[in-house]
């Protein structure tokens, strides 16, 4: 028989300091008693050496001691009697780490839409000089190399694809240094028609693309140079950028666009005689443009279309560039287009209306004219009816 008090425990954790002093953690265990968890201190504002007194890595010390004291009781204990002791860092998020952080691997991809040209449906454009440029941001001090997996556009209307050539396979990727831990380190490839196939790429016309790279970091490191950090602000980012405006020479360059049409929502059109549609049409681009407009009824059945003219004669002006090359204001024309009213009649059935620009370079001046994502061709439809007499225009 013994006589013996509550057993305790303590956990002097000599490399978990907070202000330079190690942190001690000391319990009273209840006899024949299960808790979990007992103790979950916080651990906040303190630092943790995962060296052990720099030889190794990533490991932390522990010195667990447990003691019973005597308490003036009997008690009856035998060799099945146990203290079981589990401990472990929970929900740890290190507000600076530092030394070496071991290999990781990052994977940046992408795969999405190209507005730039989704409303293009035919055509060819000899770019002059387009960019595409891949760039990694990293506030984390750790050095590692990019590996290139492939970048590829597609245009989905026609089914061409094209890989990019002439990036590298691999190239560094660096991060901020010690010496400057809030630095914020770009790394990045340049690529245009002097070292890749750019050009080719934006010949067909792309309305997607897809990328992937990675990143590994710390990859030919010795273990033995710890000048790595991170903090909790650090970050590591990819972006594929492609380089607009640019300059160049267009052919046939097709723009389409679908809206709604309702006649009828303007009101009865029961004792319209005649009347004519007027096509409102502001170009900012620096080509003149052939205009078309068909319309279509709820079923997507074609029912007419707006000009029964030829391609002469349905030309919208190009914008005219200031002395810096840019268009401010889109040259506005007029085009008008008549209607009897056997033709009224049919267009009560329109519901939706396909509009398409034709863009051309001027055959006698052929010279790279620079676009920029701002230049748009706005078309507006405008109706001016006579009425029969006894009715009234509503």
């Amino acid at each position: 028989m013994l006589s013996l008090s509550a057993p305790q425990t303590s956990f002097p954790l000599t490399h978990l300091k907070r202000h330079n002093s190690p942190i001690l953690l000391r319990y009273v265990l209840v006899s024949c008693h299960l808790q979990s968890p007992y103790g979950n201190p916080s651990l906040a504002d303190h630092t943790v050496d995962l060296t052990v007194d720099g030889t190794k890595f990533n490991q932390m010390e522990q010195i667990r001691i447990a003691s019973i004291d005597s308490s003036g009781n009997m008690i009856t204990i035998t060799n099945k009697d146990s203290v079981f002791l589990y401990y472990g860092l929970v929900d740890i998020v290190p507000e600076y780490v530092e030394g070496f952080l071991g290999e990781a691997h990052y994977t940046f991809s992408d795969s999405s839409s190209l507005d730039m040209f989704k409303n293009i449906q035919l055509g060819t454009i000899e770019l002059e000089n387009p960019k595409m440029n891949f760039t990694i941001n990293s506030s984390i001090g750790i050095n590692g190399q990019l590996v290139n997996r492939g970048v590829s556009v597609t245009n989905k209307k026609t089914g061409l694809s094209k890989n990019l050539e002439g990036m590298p396979p691999y190239f560094d990727v660096n991060g901020p240094t010690l010496s400057n831990p809030t630095q914020n380190v770009t790394s990045f490839v340049s690529l245009d028609k002097t070292n890749s196939n750019v050009v080719d790429l934006f010949k067909i016309l792309p309305d997607f693309y897809t990328y992937k790279f990675d990143v590994y970091a710390n990859y030919d490191k010795d273990p033995s140079v710890k000048d790595n950090f991170a903090t909790d602000q650090s970050s590591i980012t990819g972006v594929l950028d492609i380089s607009m405006p640019f300059s160049g020479v267009v052919n046939n360059i097709t723009l389409t666009d679908t809206f709604d049409f309702n006649l009828e929502e303007a009101g009865s059109l029961t004792r319209v005689k005649e009347g004519t549609l007027k096509c409102i049409t502001n170009n900012s681009f620096p080509y003149q443009a052939k205009i078309q407009i068909y319309f279509m009824d709820e079923f997507g059945t074609l029912v007419d279309s707006l000009f029964h003219l030829s391609e002469s004669q349905r030309i919208v002006y190009a914008g005219i560039a200031n002395s810096n090359g840019y268009v401010e204001t889109p040259t506005q024309t007029i085009l008008n287009s008549f209607a009897d009213q056997a033709r009224i009649q049919k267009l009560k059935t329109v519901r939706k209306a396909y509009s398409r620009a034709v863009l051309d370079s001027d055959p006698n001046n052929l010279v790279p004219r620079t676009i920029y994502s701002t230049y748009y061709v706005d078309i507006k439809l405008v109706g001016d009816f006579v009425y029969l007499p006894g009715g009234s225009q509503p």
